[in-house]
């Protein structure tokens, strides 16, 4: 209760019974074209506090001074009641996240169960078949919904192995490739199936993605909403024959695995707890096929060559014809894929790249691969590892950015950040309409966060710090996720 008038307070005070009519007019007035009433006039001022305007118009102004000190608490009660009829206004609006259950599936064909996940900015649909990602719609800049994942076209399709890419699949027991399927552990050597040419592929013909999981929990609420699904995979005995020197023709130990897809604002997390009986190797991941300009606009004609790559890592795993890595790490910067350190590099000019390089090697060298059935020596699109360079045996890292992924229109960005050393770029480069997929090569692109490729057979060896093998005194727990902007 400051003024431009010395001594504020001296207006209200009686001397010696009381002032004449006219002063005590001429003091109210005085003060109402100070501080107090030009606030309470104010458009600022809530209009509870227009009686305080009437109470200060008074004659008796021992009255007012007495009322002084409860002005502190009438304006915390006021205070009170507006915060009141905010959260009140607000929680009729706010965010809700909600998790309910999902059935897809055409007339013709057997459904299959699942989760839909939901809130304001972003959808998810999450299926109880291979713990499979099957739906991502998310807000984009121009404020529509994009239908980001490509998926397969028929429920048929995605429960068929020959011709579902692994779209949206959560794959292990040991995800990408291990090399003819072979690796030793505790003097037992393990002969897994092979899949893919002469190599063990995402687990193989028993992999995750092929099993039916349950729901373990479901939690929905104002901030966020998750579901859990659980598995259990493998024995705790050794096959015939496998402890006397023969091979075990599956994984060793039994695992008890949990997948939580968690839905926050514009960001999905995905992450795996896994517990194993003995020593095994796992590596799991996530294998969505993203297009960030939406399946709406493109359909059938999708690319994602005028998407923007960024990786954040700073070396690649070259491979050999069966993409089984050299066990030599290369440096990003002296390689055809430098342009994915630089932020806006196109995905068609890294492609372009790979081009020059494969004809620098020489036409002779390029036939003869044609000759044998692959193509040389980076085919037509990216299927590489990439991982940081200076991690060091036995540390562990918190979540890190590992790539940055961007529309060809600039409207919807993704950023993804894991836990685990490496992450697996394939740009779509076996998908074919021929072979009944939705769409064709360099139509979408997967970022898979995992361990080494052929990880089981890279222990000890120089370049490869972190250890795939865990067991009872070893727990699996990694999570990966994908922020949109």
């Amino acid at each position: 209760l400051i003024s431009r008038t010395s001594g504020p307070l001296s207006l209200f005070q009686s001397q010696g019974g009381g002032r004449k009519k006219g002063e005590v007019e001429k003091s109210v007035f005085h003060w109402r074209r100070f501080h107090f009433f030009t606030l309470a006039s104010s458009p600022i001022v809530p209009y509870p506090l227009s009686p305080i305007y009437r109470l200060f118009r008074i004659r008796h102004c021992c009255a007012v001074t007495a009322l002084l000190p409860l002005l502190p608490h009438l304006c915390a009660c006021l205070h009170f009641l507006h915060e009141c009829t905010v959260k009140r206004r607000l929680g009729r609006t706010s965010m809700v996240y909600t998790v309910s259950t999902l059935q897809v599936g055409g007339e013709d064909e057997d459904k299959l169960q699942g989760w839909a996940l939901k809130g304001d900015d972003m959808e998810v649909d999450v299926l109880a078949f291979g713990a499979t990602l099957h739906g991502l719609r998310v807000k984009a800049g121009d404020g529509q919904l994009r239908s980001v994942l490509i998926s397969p076209s028929s429920t048929s399709s995605l429960v068929d192995p020959a011709r579902n890419p692994y779209m949206g699949s959560t794959v292990g027991r040991y995800a990408n490739r291990i090399c003819k399927g072979e690796f030793e552990l505790e003097g037992v050597t393990y002969a897994l199936d092979i899949n893919n040419g002469d190599n063990h592929l995402h687990g193989g013909k028993r992999g995750y993605s092929w099993q039916v999981w349950k729901e373990s929990e479901k939690y929905e609420s104002a901030d966020e909403c998750f579901v859990t699904i659980m598995l259990e995979d493998g024995s705790d005995e050794l096959e015939s024959g496998a402890s006397k020197g023969g091979k075990q023709s599956y994984y060793p130990g039994k695992v008890t695995l949990f997948t939580t897809f968690r839905v926050k604002g514009k960001s999905l997390s995905i992450s795996h707890s896994a517990s194993s009986t003995v020593s095994t190797p796992i590596s799991i991941t996530t294998h969505p096929y993203f297009n960030l300009d939406g399946i709406e606009k493109s359909g059938e004609s999708a690319s994602v060559l005028d998407h923007t790559l960024t990786l954040d890592v700073d070396a690649y795993l070259p491979v050999d014809s069966g993409s089984i890595p050299t066990r030599v790490v290369e440096p990003l910067p002296s390689s055809p894929f430098s342009a994915l350190l630089k932020a806006g590099s196109r995905i068609r000019q890294v492609l372009d790249e790979m081009q020059k390089s494969s004809m620098a090697e020489g036409e002779e060298e390029e036939e003869r691969a044609k000759n044998e059935g692959r193509t040389f020596p980076f085919g037509f699109g990216i299927d590489h590892c990439f991982l940081f360079s200076q991690d060091k045996k036995g540390e562990e890292y918190g979540e890190r950015r590992m790539a940055t992924l961007a529309s060809s229109d600039g409207h919807l960005t993704m950023e993804v950040s894991s836990t685990l050393p490496a992450i697996q770029v394939y740009t779509a480069n076996y998908l074919s309409r021929k072979d009944g997929h939705p769409t064709s090569h360099h139509s979408s692109v997967c970022l898979e966060t995992q361990y080494y490729p052929d990880g089981p057979n890279l222990e000890g060896q120089i370049g490869f710090p972190h250890n795939c093998i865990f067991g009872p005194n070893r727990k699996y727990e990694h999570c990966t996720t994908f922020i949109f902007t």
